[in-house]
């Protein structure tokens, strides 16, 4: 009886405080009035969802109140399961472009998200926010990695949508160009992958890097598209950037007579004419 009496009294706090927010003419003023609002829904009535819109209200009045908001909420989301509450902190963190904490609340909400599909939708949001507002090619690279460990072929598709748009915005990272390359694979798009490894060498200022990316694209050349020739020339072009990949290349070489009945003299011919590139250097 006596936790009737207290919602009543608390359910009338929120009817005069409501009534106030809507005579104030000062933003600020009707912003803390209606956080309040959200605070008296959140901790003495235990309704948290019902707190959500007036969070989202108020934070639309005052940059300050925003933050204020959004504590509440990051704290709200990490003790109790409420999807309204976790809606209302993603829009208050949006609209005041708290973009790198926008990434990092999505992330962790993937993190702790038991359904798949929302798991990597949350993933696949915060690399969106990572590349086009953050900006940051460290975070939208880890966001992206994560959604592919969790996900499964049915989010290929939209992975390879943020790899792609990531590799316009940071033509040269050779993490996201691998990654985007072993899913075209994945998909049947065995000559963009190839591609995309070509180009990422070509953007990338590493050496070692430009040499590695070459030499993922000839295997994937002899592996997947059946091009002894585009491997031959991915050869060449890899080990005259980093002669220190010979060795590599030459693993990669001797596997052509096996798989692709090439006379082995041929390879031994090319295999020789690395070993004197690689001499010369």
């Amino acid at each position: 009886m006596t936790q009737e009496r207290d919602n009543r009294r608390w359910r009338r706090v929120v009817n005069v405080l409501l009534s106030e927010a809507e005579q104030v003419g000062n933003d600020r003023t009707r912003a803390e009035k209606l956080l309040e609002v959200g605070q008296i829904w959140h901790v003495q009535l235990d309704e948290p969802d019902r707190a959500g819109p007036y969070f989202i209200e108020a934070a639309g009045l005052d940059p300050e109140v925003a933050r204020q908001a959004a504590d509440v909420l990051m704290e709200l989301v990490q003790t109790y399961p409420s999807q309204v509450a976790e809606s209302a902190l993603l829009e208050i963190l949006e609209n005041s472009g708290r973009s790198g904490e926008l990434v990092q609340t999505l992330r962790q909400l993937a993190g702790g998200a038991s359904k798949l599909d929302v798991a990597v939708a949350y993933y696949l949001r915060a690399a969106h926010f990572a590349i086009e507002a953050a900006e940051d090619s460290t975070a939208a690279k880890g966001v992206l990695i994560a959604a592919h460990r969790r996900a499964d072929g049915r989010h290929n598709a939209a992975i390879l949508e943020q790899t792609a748009r990531h590799l316009e915005v940071w033509p040269s990272d050779e993490a996201i160009a691998a990654l985007r390359a072993m899913l075209l694979v994945e998909v049947g798009r065995g000559r963009e992958a190839v591609e995309v490894l070509l180009s990422t060498s070509a953007h990338s200022v590493d050496p070692p890097v430009k040499a590695k990316l070459r030499l993922r694209a000839a295997a994937l050349s002899l592996d997947v598209m059946g091009q002894p020739a585009d491997a031959i020339n991915s050869l060449r072009d890899a080990l005259a950037i980093d002669p220190g990949i010979a060795s590599q290349a030459r693993e990669v070489l001797n596997s052509i007579p096996e798989s692709w009945r090439i006379t082995p003299a041929i390879v031994e011919d090319l295999t020789d004419a690395f070993d004197a590139m690689a001499s010369d250097r």
